[in-house]
């Protein structure tokens, strides 16, 4: 199938100096023509967002 998106090596860290937090290492993905994507958070998180 086309691939309409692909994201390789994606990282993400949360924090500064000593409380810095890496919650993503190298992730990659894609997405194909005709498939349905959906990026959601916990409910009891509030006003933070993994795409920022």
């Amino acid at each position: 199938m086309e691939k309409m998106i692909e994201v390789k090596n994606v990282s993400k860290y949360f924090g500064k100096n000593e409380n810095k937090n890496q919650v993503l290492n190298g992730a990659a993905f894609s997405v194909e023509r005709g498939e349905f994507v959906s990026l959601m958070e916990p409910p009891e998180v509030e006003n933070r967002r993994f795409y920022t």
